[in-house]
């Protein structure tokens, strides 16, 4: 890769030369959709209002899918727009492969009834 050196924006030149990657990763649609459901922490500035006690709280937040439908569309994210220092970047292209079976891909972990079970 490049890099622009300019005494404005070095640093964000510097951070975007870590995060980023000329080699396209390799995933399964399985890391994306366990990475999608995963329970997730709520704390800070994203506090949960608890309905009973009416005060914001410390939580944790899991999605799941209720029940399968029969035919269910996943639209995987092309674009990934960061910020840096509170300022929204200009969107760049995901070029990871998600590898995505044709048959049997379980969905199980991710509903309700799992959960439960």
């Amino acid at each position: 890769g490049s890099n622009v050196t300019c005494g404005k924006s070095s640093w964000l030149s510097f951070l975007f030369s870590i995060f980023s990657s000329s080699d396209p990763i390799r995933v399964s649609v399985l890391d994306c959709l366990h990475q999608f459901f995963e329970q997730e922490q709520l704390s800070g500035t994203d506090k949960y209002k608890c309905e009973h006690c009416k005060q914001h709280q410390d939580s944790t937040k899991k999605l799941s899918i209720l029940r399968l439908p029969e035919v269910m569309t996943l639209h995987i994210k092309r674009f990934r727009f960061d910020t840096y220092f509170g300022h929204m970047q200009q969107g760049s292209k995901i070029s990871d492969h998600v590898d995505f079976p044709l048959t049997d891909l379980d969905m199980g972990p991710f509903t309700k009834q799992e959960e439960e079970g």
